[in-house]
């Protein structure tokens, strides 16, 4: 996107929890496992397992059973029907928006379907699970 969008979307939790997805709901967390346990550096520190498995698990569901819903599909065809007019600036880390076709879409608390090596830096897409000892891929 080169110029200025003319149609801002802002979207949440709410819109990826009408797809059935609702990765940091209470009654999805594991048995001991806080949010802070897997949203902060700290909790990555302590114990990258327990947050690799959390994301794993979200990842595959993600893949395997959620599907966009309809207003995904809406907001889809403003953004096809105003190519470079529209802007999807979303709170979710779910690609969603992505799949039901939007063209510009900035997550602003990351990307599940991505990860980030914590020696290089590097981000690649990844849609299988990751453990601590994964390689980076470059």
């Amino acid at each position: 996107m080169l110029k200025s969008p003319r149609i801002v979307i802002f979207t949440g939790a709410g819109l990826s929890r009408e797809s059935g997805f609702a990765p940091f709901d209470p009654a999805a967390m594991p048995p001991g496992v806080t949010l802070q346990d897997v949203v902060t550096r700290d909790g990555f520190e302590r114990d990258p397992a327990t947050v690799q498995d959390f994301y794993n698990r979200r990842r595959r569901e993600l893949t395997e059973r959620i599907a966009p819903s309809p207003a995904h599909d809406a907001l889809a065809v403003l953004s096809m029907t105003n190519r470079g007019e529209a802007l999807i600036v979303t709170r979710n880390i779910d690609d969603l928006h992505e799949r039901a076709g939007s063209g510009t879409v900035i997550h602003t608390h990351g990307e599940l379907l991505k990860a980030r090596c914590t020696i290089c830096t590097h981000t690649s897409d990844r849609l299988g699970d990751i453990a601590p000892d994964t390689e980076c891929p470059i």
